[in-house]
């Protein structure tokens, strides 16, 4: 069976994103409602699309010395095309929510709710 990384890989994988995630929820988020500005929500995006370019560029180092050039670019062109399209889709999403809050007369303090719960409910009806 071919795989992309040996347990160790798949440990640091997870621990990274466990960790990005605790960031997202605790540090970024911490359930505090307030207006996040344009500038803080830019920072935050390059931040997190460089870690992806990390995450990439590291995992088409590891599969460059362990199965060859040719696999290891395939596999970091699908992981950023991948990347690409949950982008893609994040900014319909965003874009949807947008003419909603402006269409239908949800309070302020109500929206950041309105999305956490309808973001949850998606991604556990989402097919794998």
């Amino acid at each position: 069976m071919e795989t992309a990384g040996g347990p160790g890989l798949w440990a640091g994988f997870a621990a990274i994103a466990l960790v990005m995630l605790a960031i997202d929820l605790f540090v970024v988020g911490g359930g505090r409602e307030r207006r996040v500005s344009f500038r803080e929500a830019a920072t935050w995006s390059v931040i997190w699309i460089a870690i992806t370019l990390a995450c990439a560029g590291g995992r088409r180092w590891h599969l460059d010395a362990s199965l060859g050039r040719e696999i290891a670019n395939t596999k970091a062109l699908e992981f950023i095309t991948g990347h690409l399209i949950a982008k893609v889709l994040a900014v319909d999403s965003a874009f949807v929510w947008l003419m909603l809050f402006g269409f239908l007369p949800f309070p302020q303090s109500c929206r950041s709710g309105c999305c956490s719960t309808a973001c949850s409910a998606s991604s556990s009806c989402a097919p794998s």
